[in-house]
């Protein structure tokens, strides 16, 4: 009878361990996942204020005009680094830079691989436009 109790408790004991190994795998790879979106969020925003605030400008000096010039690129898109649309904040590009950063190693992500590409659509304002970002930091899926 003792040994059945003894069997009993070490089996629990096994089950309790294996919850408790897959709760941390599931809990680590939500945080894995959450990190990396952070990123992702960050990286959009940046790209999106760079594109409004600069390079639709960079097009004309005219909606008609821009809207003319940036059509060509509505298949194609317009691909820009991590290291390029930091640089469009000079005063802040190494801040900017600095916060892209795996959260596990510490590592830098990859500034030049990194990127944004900018889709316009029609009717080519400023605000026409989907964002398609790759982050490289080294996270693993």
């Amino acid at each position: 009878m003792k040994l059945n109790k003894k069997r009993i408790i070490v089996i629990i004991s096994a089950l309790a361990l294996l919850a408790i190994v897959i709760y941390a795998a599931i809990y680590s790879a939500k945080t894995d996942e959450r990190e990396e979106q952070k990123l992702y969020d960050q990286l959009n925003v940046l790209a999106s204020n760079y594109y409004k605030d600069y390079y639709y400008n960079l097009f004309g000096d005219n909606d008609t005009e821009i809207a003319n010039r940036i059509s060509q690129y509505k298949d194609t898109g317009i691909t820009i680094s991590l290291n390029d649309l930091a640089k469009y904040k000079i005063d802040d590009y190494s801040n900017i830079l600095s916060s892209y950063k795996n959260y596990k190693t510490g590592s830098n992500c990859d500034y030049d691989n990194t990127k944004v590409t900018f889709y316009p659509y029609e009717p080519y304002g400023r605000n026409d436009f989907r964002i398609e970002s790759t982050v490289v930091c080294g996270f693993n899926k």
